[in-house]
Parts: structure tokens; C-alpha cells; sequence
């Protein structure tokens, strides 16, 4: 079930294909995997991102890479299992409850985040979550996986906060 939850980027090789099953063939000789819809649909921000990086002066910004479900991960601690789905009603309390725990003025979002046509509570979520890593960012407290340099010498990693739950909050959860 895990593997369903994340999504591979593409190799940076990969980036200049405009055609989906191109780019999935090669990705499968290349790497033995193949490329989600979603890998390859985000492509045209991977390109503005890298290109934004690599532009002189921005080299040196830090820029750190997370993913909502690893965040989560790190957050609820690796020792607590029980993380639901997301898509449902234990998951959504769970993601509430940890979030509450960080940051006691999301409150204030849970009206807008509620589902509407253009957005899912499960997607706000996952936002604040990251929000929350951003957050630990700015006082260096994470960690990041694999911590790999491409060949342009650029990090690359997801990155995750390196703070865990309180046990009274994960009790609720056992």
C-alpha cells in the first residue's frame, strides 16, 4: 500500500519528452520502473524549478524538496503505525489531530477546507503538512532521503521533519 502513496519523479533525462509514452518506455528501460501521469505532468514545473536553480545566483538558495505522506510519516514517528488512509474519515482526523499538535491556529482553515469542486479536505491536508516541514526547515531541523547529488551537482532528496508526535496524542490512535 505504501507505494501508492508516492509518485517517482522523472530523471533529469527524462525531462525534455513532450510525449507520455515515450517517456514512460524509456523511463522502464532505464530505470526498471515506469512513469505515473502524474510523474510526467508536472514536468513543465520540474523544468521551471530546475532552470530557476541552476540560473547563477540562485544556485546557492536552499531549496528542499518534501512529500506530504513522508512528512506524515515522520511526524505520527516511525515506532506508531495505524497512519489511515487519507481518503478516510480516520485518516482526515488523524492528519487533523497531528497538525493541531504543530500548529493550534490551523483551526482557523478547517471551515475553507472542508470539500468543495475545486478542492479535497485530503489535499489541504497534505499542504499543511508540508507547511509544517517548511516551517522545521527554517531552523534546519530535518532530515532528507536518499541525500544523493545529481550530475549537476544539485541535492536530492525529500526532505522531512525531524520532530515526532507527543505520546498522549498518538494514544488516541492505538
Amino acid at each position: 500500500q505504501a507505494a501508492q502513496q508516492y509518485f517517482y519523479a522523472p530523471p533529469r533525462n527524462l525531462i525534455g519528452y513532450r510525449d507520455y509514452h515515450a517517456a514512460n518506455a524509456l523511463m522502464k528501460q532505464k530505470c526498471q520502473q515506469g512513469m505515473s501521469r502524474q510523474s510526467f505532468n508536472i514536468i513543465p514545473k520540474i523544468i521551471e524549478l530546475d532552470h530557476f536553480i541552476r540560473g547563477g545566483k540562485n544556485r546557492q538558495l536552499p531549496i528542499y524538496e518534501a512529500h506530504p505522506e513522508v512528512c506524515l510519516t515522520q511526524l505520527w514517528s516511525a515506532q506508531q503505525s495505524g497512519i489511515q488512509s487519507k481518503h478516510t474519515s480516520m485518516g482526515i482526523s488523524q492528519r487533523k489531530t497531528l497538525i493541531m499538535n504543530y500548529a493550534q491556529n490551523a483551526v482557523e482553515f478547517w471551515p475553507a477546507a472542508e470539500p468543495k469542486e475545486t478542492q479535497k479536505i485530503d489535499d489541504m491536508l497534505d499542504a499543511m503538512l508540508l507547511a509544517i516541514a517548511a516551517a522545521t526547515a527554517s531552523y534546519n531541523c530535518f532530515g532528507g532521503v536518499p541525500n544523493d547529488f545529481d550530475e549537476e551537482n544539485l541535492p536530492m532528496r525529500i526532505c522531512y521533519p525531524e520532530i515526532s508526535l507527543p505520546a498522549q496524542v498518538k494514544r488516541r490512535y492505538e
